[in-house]
């Protein structure tokens, strides 16, 4: 569990995993120097539980740094993120245990979503349908994970360590999350539990509803903080590294490149590579982006208003 001043909601998630029906497992917390009383907290659940296992850095190194040093600092055969204001049904671990131990081409088992509210009430269910997880072509699966819209959930799975490890992990620039399991997909099977036992909390203080995905850019690696980055791009570059090292035969890794060849021309990506080029000549380019957007929207909605 990577956290970061997360006094707010870390109690609830702590207690939901020590509260799992399996119960043989380590809960490695990792504090990037918090500010607020997320140690106390911490402290207090190590010294009545020695699952619990408390490291607290010196100084913040970024949420990808973070991440990273909680799989440096675990020990077990499989490997589970938890984030700090997420809960778990009390059956998680199990049933996603029971999958990897029955299939070992199984490298990620995660379970289906549930969206909950900042007091932790059910908001909505998340549904993606990427239908191809399973498959044995890695092209396959490689496809639904990049050219589908999807949230990233999966990253809260549970990991086969070894695969994970054999990745480059997190990179310290925004979308991240996406490259490291779209290189998994390269690597085997993922399985979606076909039960709700995870609990997504969508709040405002939530790292992606902060700033934009530029700014952020401080939030993955402390020391790019202000500084001008160029993410969409970046996640392209990352996109066709991982293709290229993959070791997979010419098909498919031909197959892997006509992919991201689509993902790239997507009118979706191409704006946001433009806009990544407009903020490096001027910073305020998102948020006039999103004002226009707004003004359009407003003038859509208007013009409804008057034809009823």
């Amino acid at each position: 569990m990577p956290v970061f001043d997360g006094e707010n909601y870390i109690e609830p998630a702590i207690r939901s995993i020590l509260d799992q029906t399996y119960q043989d497992f380590e809960l490695v917390i990792c504090d990037n120097a918090s500010q607020d009383g997320t140690e106390g907290i911490c402290r207090s659940y190590a010294e009545k539980d020695p699952r619990v296992k408390y490291h607290r850095n010196d100084e913040n190194i970024g949420a990808a740094g973070n991440f990273n040093f909680t799989v440096r600092l675990a020990s077990g055969e499989y490997f589970k993120w938890a984030a700090h204001d997420d809960t778990l049904a009390p059956e998680y671990l199990e049933r996603c245990l029971q999958v990897l131990e029955q299939d070992g081409r199984v490298i990620l088992a995660f379970p289906k979503t549930i969206l909950v509210d900042h007091y932790g009430d059910p908001v909505s269910k998340y549904e993606v349908n990427m239908n191809n997880i399973m498959s044995e072509s890695a092209s396959t699966r490689f496809r639904d994970l990049i050219l589908i819209n999807h949230w990233g959930v999966e990253i809260f799975g549970l990991f086969r360590k070894s695969v994970l490890e054999s990745t480059g992990l997190l990179e310290s620039f925004p979308g991240s999350d996406r490259t490291i399991m779209a290189e998994l997909a390269l690597k085997g099977r993922f399985y979606e539990v076909p039960e709700h036992l995870f609990y997504s909390r969508d709040h405002s203080e939530r790292s992606t509803r902060t700033g934009t995905i530029h700014t952020r850019a401080g939030w993955w690696d402390t020391k790019k903080t202000g500084q001008t980055v160029f993410p969409q791009w970046r996640l392209f570059y990352e996109l066709v590294k991982i293709v290229k090292r993959s070791g997979l035969p010419r098909g498919e890794k031909a197959a892997c490149y006509s992919c991201v060849l689509k993902w790239l021309t997507s009118n979706h990506n191409w704006a946001r590579m433009l806009m990544d080029l407009a903020i490096a000549v001027e910073p305020r380019s998102w948020d006039m982006a999103r004002g226009l957007k707004r003004k359009v929207a407003g003038r859509k909605y208007s013009s409804k208003q008057k034809t009823v």
